[in-house]
């Protein structure tokens, strides 16, 4: 897959490169020697390689875009998010490849709008966009991870479907809902409680999360797996 999306994005003259920690034959990108073993040791610790394989993505500034390199070749084979910088805000229902794993391990904002019409959905993005460009502006001055990830859901999807269901949302309706996921504690997730998803009222929101104001429930576990586990 990687032989097949380096060789589209040379062909359309996309700044792309991929430099090989292996020494891979027969590849048609950049090899490090097989006797640098300091050099690859000193970039595995400084990238924190801890499974094989791993493909980090770097900018041109050498700012780390993502390490789960590997899941966007897998998820995102002809490159076409390409160059997979990260964004304020992202739609769960086409979740693009450079966010995943992120969500299991940092605090998400989701508003789930599937049921609404189009004036709506569009509606609850421009509310939601102007908070979390906020929260990506200053972690991006702090020079630190984002503390919290936002999500839009315009569709259904069978992330969507999970998450309804993991937060026992119920079916989608005319009204948006907003839940924030804390899956490193312990799988805990807050809801919005009321229909009024101003700028204003999601800013609150998360301010209450902050303070520790809301109501914590916890994720329920997907019966499926439940049963496998027994």
């Amino acid at each position: 897959m990687l032989d097949y999306m380096y060789e589209k994005l040379k062909e359309q003259g996309k700044a792309f490169e991929v430099i090989d920690m292996d020494f891979s034959p027969n590849v048609p990108w950049l090899c490090m020697p097989q006797t640098a073993h300091e050099a690859k040791q000193k970039l595995g610790e400084a990238f924190r390689i801890e499974k094989v394989p791993s493909m980090v993505v770097i900018d041109p500034d050498g700012n780390v875009v993502t390490t789960e390199g590997v899941e966007i070749v897998n998820k995102d084979t002809d490159g076409d998010c390409f160059p997979w910088t990260p964004k304020p805000l992202y739609d769960l229902s086409t979740l693009e490849p450079e966010i995943l794993g992120e969500m299991n391990d940092t605090v998400t904002c989701v508003l789930l709008c599937e049921g609404c019409d189009e004036a709506t959905k569009a509606a609850m993005a421009e509310a939601m966009l102007p908070v979390a460009e906020e929260a990506f502006c200053a972690a991006k001055m702090s020079g630190c991870e984002a503390g919290m990830l936002f999500f839009t859901a315009t569709e259904t999807s069978d992330v969507v479907y999970q998450l309804r269901l993991s937060c026992e949302l119920n079916e989608p309706t005319s009204t948006p809902q907003l839940v924030i996921l804390d899956i490193p504690d312990s799988g805990a997730y807050y809801v919005f409680d009321g229909d009024d998803l101003s700028t204003e009222n999601i800013r609150q929101f998360i301010e209450d999360y902050d303070n520790e104001r809301l109501e914590r429930k916890e994720l329920q576990e997907d019966e499926e797996e439940a049963g496998e586990g027994q």
